[in-house]
């Protein structure tokens, strides 16, 4: 089935597409990778075929997306310690 399918209500939560690549990638081929999707992003084509799927399309740099990363990381974190959560 289509993401949309799959949940309810497809536009919450918003998904964010996301491109990660090995940590030792040159920052040259990270910036090249970079360009071409904020490129990408703002094309009002594609851009629409992202909303109808219930993708919220953010874009900017690699040390945003650290930055969020690392934020998302001390939140769950933090909840996943607090709930004494585990994997199986």
């Amino acid at each position: 089935p289509a993401a949309r399918e799959m949940s309810p209500h497809p536009r919450s939560p918003k998904r964010r597409p996301t491109l990660l690549v090995p940590a030792k990638t040159p920052d040259a081929m990270v910036m090249t990778l970079n360009r071409a999707i904020n490129e990408t992003l703002h094309d009002p084509e594609y851009r629409k075929q992202m909303a109808d799927f219930g993708a919220d399309l953010i874009g900017g740099s690699a040390k945003e997306f650290r930055a969020f990363l690392s934020a998302e990381r001390g939140k769950w974190g933090n909840l996943i310690k607090k709930q004494g959560i585990k994997a199986n």
